[in-house]
């Protein structure tokens, strides 16, 4: 993996680790940072542009198999949550990050892999499985009342799975609760003017960006 949360680049074995992180414990910002940056799985984009560029299916059969591991080790279910490390719920399934994988990975995925071969119909399986599972836990996350720029990713990636993925059964619930809960966000996090609350330029653009998707 390349170079974050000031850490140096580290090579990882063929069966991941996925909770695997090399920052203390002691060092409680940087090891929160470096999980979450790690399970963005931002790896997986590079995976489909190769495959975009090449045609090589090894970069498909190499993200199917990160896939089924990922959600093999980290399906989100709350109640096992103490099997976990403490960056569980707390980084890899926090509503922010979840919001963002869907956003910025998941789907972008989806397209580049759809048409090969080596994404099988158990790989779809496996795909669809997470697509219910982080879509469970946006709902979940939406029950607390928002109050930061991190309450801006999730119902767009609601709303988003709810119109990509109509064949899901519960697609038309998604779609309710999407909207619901993004206006609720908007109420209650931008001021009249527009401007997300926390009067912080970074944070307002990423939240325009995700509402704009």
């Amino acid at each position: 993996v390349p170079s974050m949360a000031g850490e140096p680049e580290h090579s990882l074995p063929v069966k991941i680790d996925w909770e695997w992180n090399p920052i203390p414990a002691s060092d409680q910002n940087r090891a929160y940072l470096w999980s979450e940056i790690f399970n963005s799985l931002g790896i997986w984009t590079t995976l489909g542009q190769a495959y975009w560029q090449t045609g090589d299916e090894r970069f498909v059969k190499e993200w199917v198999a990160q896939l089924e591991s990922w959600v093999q080790d980290l399906y989100y279910d709350r109640a096992a949550a103490p099997r976990h490390s403490p960056y569980y719920l707390a980084s890899i399934w926090s509503a922010l990050h979840v919001g963002a994988r869907v956003n910025d990975v998941l789907l972008h995925c989806y397209a580049y892999f759809l048409n090969s071969s080596a994404f099988t119909p158990e790989a779809h399986a496996t795909f669809a499985k997470t697509i219910v599972n982080h879509a469970r836990c946006i709902q979940e996350v939406s029950r607390n009342p928002p109050k930061s720029n991190y309450d801006h990713l999730p119902p767009p990636a609601l709303l988003i799975l709810s119109i990509m993925f109509p064949e899901m059964k519960d697609s038309g619930q998604w779609r309710r609760a999407a909207v619901a809960r993004l206006e609720d966000v908007l109420d209650k996090t931008v001021y009249p003017d527009g401007a997300e609350y926390e009067l912080a330029i970074g944070y307002h653009l990423m939240c325009v960006n995700a509402i704009m998707k």
